[in-house]
């Protein structure tokens, strides 16, 4: 009897220890996850052993500078010009066609035009009026002096004179518009039986005809763009550089310009910085000039424009992963405890392809989230509700 009460009792026994054993077992553990305590994210200790941040100390560091921006060729501006009519008339000469080098004052295109022999008489009435009137202004001017004319005819023919001046004046602009010089129509008086309708338009510069919109016996209208002509000499390439990089680059800076599929490469020079930057994009345009004599280089091909070899002394630096983009801003996570992140907004700077430069936000020796930072924003986005 006394050893079956034993028994049970050792029997209870072991059942009310698994009994406890479970209980303990089956205590709640601690949960993984994040929350926002104002700009500073925390986490869990299971959640940060999870997520295995590396942290990194910022320090200074020399960046090399290999930087490269996409743009496009393109004409200079000022090496461009479109020959057009200066009077409607009818093409009796077509010199030049597409593809043409072409030189200063060089022919290109003769046209006959009935306007153009108005004009030309016109001046030649103007300056026989005006001749006239100044004639007899000093006629007159003798007569009142001798006190033969009044002061009434002398100030007509002052006036009429002044009156011959403005007609002539204008009619010589309208010629010299068109491109006629004095001396030449001064020769036209003393030949004024010469051809009347005819004017030629000549290259206003050395260079190649980049296209042709003409042909011989059109009727062309005033300002019908006849031919286009460009310097292909020396050419252009655009580049849009972000704000944070724009201090970079300097007027008359040596740059590369290339043209990798093509196996293309060129050395060029910055030909001009804008003042003004774009608000849309946070960017300001550079343009670089590239020599091109031997014409390899086209307009309209694509280009990088390159920066190469450049150091930079960053007093305070951290891994390329360590920056991240949100809300239009940059930031960076700074360890404020083992499973305490605070987000730092950061101004950038100079970048190679594993040092990014901290202009503004961090001070040397910050402990920084660098591998699997990526996690800590995605955490940041998701309790913002982002």
């Amino acid at each position: 009897m006394t050893r079956m009460i034993f028994t049970k009792l050792v029997w209870l026994t072991t059942i009310l220890a698994m009994t406890a054993c479970g209980k303990e077992a089956a205590a709640p553990e601690e949960k993984e996850g994040t929350r926002l305590e104002g700009n500073t994210l925390m986490l869990t200790e299971r959640a940060a052993a999870n997520a295995d941040i590396a942290t990194q100390k910022t320090a200074g560091a020399e960046i090399a500078q290999a930087m490269s921006y996409q743009g496009e060729v393109s004409v200079i501006p000022e090496k461009f010009a479109a020959i057009v009519a200066r009077l409607e008339g009818v093409v009796t000469v077509v010199s030049k066609k597409e593809g043409d080098r072409v030189t200063l004052g060089e022919a290109m295109v003769t046209i006959e035009s009935k306007k153009l022999a108005e004009a030309k008489l016109a001046y030649l009435e103007a300056e026989q009026k005006y001749r006239f009137a100044k004639t007899a202004l000093a006629r007159e001017t003798e007569l009142v002096e001798k006190k033969i004319s009044s002061k009434e005819a002398f100030q007509q023919a002052e006036h009429q004179k002044e009156e011959a001046e403005l007609a002539h004046a204008a009619a010589l602009q309208q010629l010299k518009l068109l491109g006629f010089s004095e001396q030449w129509l001064h020769k036209l008086e003393d030949n004024p039986n010469q051809k009347m309708t005819s004017y030629t338009l000549r290259a206003p510069f050395d260079g190649e005809v980049i296209s042709k919109e003409v042909t011989m016996g059109e009727a062309v209208a005033e300002d019908k763009q006849l031919f286009r002509l460009a310097d292909l000499s020396e050419l252009l390439v655009e580049i849009q550089v972000p704000l944070t990089a724009v201090s970079i680059f300097q007027k008359d800076m040596t740059v590369t310009v290339t043209n990798e599929s093509l196996n293309m490469k060129s050395e060029g020079t910055v030909a001009q910085v804008s003042s003004v930057a774009n608000p849309e994009t946070r960017t300001v345009t550079i343009k670089v000039t590239i020599k091109n004599e031997d014409g390899a280089w086209r307009p309209g091909m694509p280009a990088t424009v390159e920066l190469v070899d450049r150091k930079v002394h960053a007093k305070v630096a951290v891994p390329l992963g360590a920056v991240h983009e949100m809300d239009g801003k940059t930031y960076v996570f700074v360890q404020t405890s083992p499973t305490a992140y605070r987000r730092a907004p950061v101004t950038i700077g100079a970048s190679d392809d594993n040092m990014q430069e901290i202009v503004e936000g961090l001070a040397p020796g910050d402990l920084v989230a660098v591998a699997n930072s990526l996690t800590l924003k995605s955490e940041w986005m998701k309790q913002a509700g982002e």
